[in-house]
Order: C-alpha cells, then sequence, then structure tokens
C-alpha cells in the first residue's frame, strides 16, 4: 500500500539529497518518528515502520539553480558533506555542470578538482588562499563565500605585470586562456573579488609588480572600480591601465583567444601577436 504523497514529499525535499529525516506519521497509532523520508539523487521516498507501507516518487531532472538558498547557504565554517563533482550521482552532476556551462565555464578551466556541496548548494573550490564556494541557486545574499582570510587569488611575482578581474571564474578563465603561452610569461592573473580591492592586494602590487591591467566585467560598477584602482596605484609608480571587458561581458564570457587579443592589445599594442604562436584551447 502506498502512502499518499500530500503526507510525506514536502518532508523529503525539506533535506538535502543523500539525506534520511524521520517522523510521525499522520493517522499512525503512536507519535514515534515511525514514517523515514529519504532524499535521493534521483528519487524521493518514504517508508513507515509502523503502517509497512511506503512511497516513491522520482525526479525528472534536479534543480540547483533558480530554488531557495539554504538556511546554512552563507555559513562560514566548511561544509561537511563536500564530493567531488565527478563522484555526484548523474543526475546531480549534470546540473552542475550545466550551471558552470551556464556561466560559460567548463571542468577544464580549473587547475584542481571542483566539490559540491549539497546542505550549502555551492560549487567549492580550494586555492592556495584557501577555500572559497560559488552559490548556485542564485539567490544567496553571497555570490561568493570566502572560508576564512582570503584577500585575493593568485600570487604576485616579483617584476611581473599584474592582470586583475573581479570574479573567480573570470580568474580561472584567464589562467587557463594564457598557460603555457610564452607571450604572457610575466603575467600574473589576480582576482580581487570584486571591485574594491583590498589595501592588502595594493601593498603586494606596489612592492612587486612593474605594470597592472584592470580587467573588470563591462558594466558600470566593473568600468568605475578599474579606473579606480588603476589610478590609485599609478600614484605609487606602478604603470597601470583600466581595461575592462567589452560592454556587457565578464572576462570568462569570452573566448581564450578573445581574451589573450584583449591582453596582447591593451598590455603591448598588439605588437606581439606576430612574434609568438598562441596556446591551444
Amino acid at each position: 500500500m502506498a502512502i499518499h504523497q500530500r503526507e510525506w514529499l514536502h518532508l523529503a525535499k525539506a533535506i538535502p539529497i543523500g539525506g534520511t529525516a524521520r517522523h510521525p506519521h499522520t493517522g499512525d497509532r503512536t507519535t514515534r518518528p515511525n514514517l523515514v523520508v529519504s532524499n535521493h539523487a534521483d528519487r524521493w521516498a518514504c517508508y513507515c515502520q509502523s503502517c509497512k507501507a511506503g512511497g516513491v516518487v522520482m525526479k525528472e531532472h534536479v534543480r540547483v539553480t533558480g530554488i531557495a538558498p539554504p538556511k546554512l547557504s552563507t555559513a562560514p565554517t566548511l561544509p561537511l558533506d563536500m564530493v567531488l563533482i565527478r563522484d555526484l550521482p548523474l543526475p546531480l552532476q549534470k546540473a552542475v555542470v550545466g550551471f558552470l556551462m551556464r556561466k560559460n565555464m567548463d571542468l577544464i578551466h580549473f587547475d584542481q578538482d571542483l566539490y559540491y556541496s549539497d546542505s550549502r548548494k555551492r560549487i567549492m573550490v580550494p586555492t592556495a588562499q584557501g577555500w572559497i564556494g560559488r552559490d548556485t541557486t542564485e539567490n544567496s545574499p553571497q555570490k561568493w563565500l570566502m572560508y576564512g582570510n582570503v584577500p585575493y587569488l593568485g600570487e604576485v611575482r616579483q617584476g611581473g605585470t599584474a592582470v586583475l578581474v573581479e570574479d573567480a571564474f573570470s580568474w580561472f578563465k584567464l589562467k587557463w586562456s594564457i598557460k603555457n603561452d610564452e607571450r604572457f610569461r610575466f603575467t600574473d592573473p589576480i582576482c580581487t573579488l570584486g571591485t574594491n580591492a583590498r589595501d592588502s592586494l595594493f601593498l603586494v602590487l606596489v612592492q612587486r609588480s612593474v605594470a597592472s591591467l584592470w580587467f573588470y566585467d563591462g558594466d558600470s560598477a566593473g568600468i568605475k572600480g578599474a579606473g579606480k584602482g588603476a589610478a590609485r596605484l599609478t600614484v605609487f609608480g606602478v604603470h597601470s591601465t583600466p581595461a575592462t571587458a567589452p560592454s556587457g561581458l565578464d572576462p570568462k564570457d569570452m573566448s581564450a583567444e578573445g581574451i589573450r587579443q584583449h591582453l596582447l592589445t591593451h598590455l603591448y599594442g598588439g605588437e606581439l601577436g606576430c612574434e609568438h604562436s598562441s596556446s591551444p584551447e
């Protein structure tokens, strides 16, 4: 005998994938939590240990976007349920990879494994500076969350040219686009984690960089932030250029070749474009 969906489905949907919960079963002779509900990658299920009845509802697809963010979405502690994206159940894996694709990103753009936390609905990324997490619901008050003190992403080398982007996805796309390309061997991709670079980053840039290119998003906030950052760094003698992405685009929205040509044009006037062949995409 099947238990009607109205008695349990809303309870199963309230728990994260892979989780179970116990509740009293309406109409049961006792108030004991005999109704066990569970949330699986491809279905929701229930079983009452008293009635010896249950129910199953198959999922047409798993959603990670356009839903309410979990209560723990902005918790500052690392989630305990992180799973490698490649090890996720296939329906959930497709949903997470689909989210990346809608951001013009792919797993190949990252130089390390990515994880997913279903309890936070975040893609979790380990970096040299610490863990960062990207909300997939698109409804969290914090799109990116830094776990610990992460002032910026990337390495500022002595004598290098810093190319600064505001978003972590753009940073990974930038790094991948110039990887193994000798024309950019002195280029340091840096993510300022927003349009307001921190003082600690400015100090490092002043001490180490010989030039900087502010490759922020092609919108009003990006244009303003790039101009402000470049002007501030120029005061300290670091040749700095505001050069945002084309109007309406983030660096991550551009092709690898488009990113390379953007850098060549604004760093070197494009004259290096004929001297070396570009790296394959």
